[in-house]
């Protein structure tokens, strides 16, 4: 069984990298994929699309560590 704070953990670190820890690749990829356009976004120089990139990114990187949490126990 995997470790459930090293898979919460990876997935702090960086969306996806827990996901790749529990073997689901691609989710992980998914994850990822989601996370880094929105970091993007979020230093671009308009304001609402800042404001709509941070709150996708965050959105993307809570729900990548719950998954990682939940999916570990399993």
């Amino acid at each position: 069984m995997k470790k459930t704070w090293l898979a919460g953990l990876l997935s702090f670190l960086f969306p996806g990298m827990g996901q790749f820890y529990l073997g689901r690749m691609v989710l992980g990829i998914l994850f990822a994929a989601g996370y880094i356009p929105t970091i993007f976004m979020a230093f671009s120089s308009e304001n609402i699309i800042v404001a709509f990139g941070v709150l996708i990114s965050f959105l993307v990187w809570i729900s990548s560590i719950s998954h990682a949490v939940v999916f570990s126990k399993k």
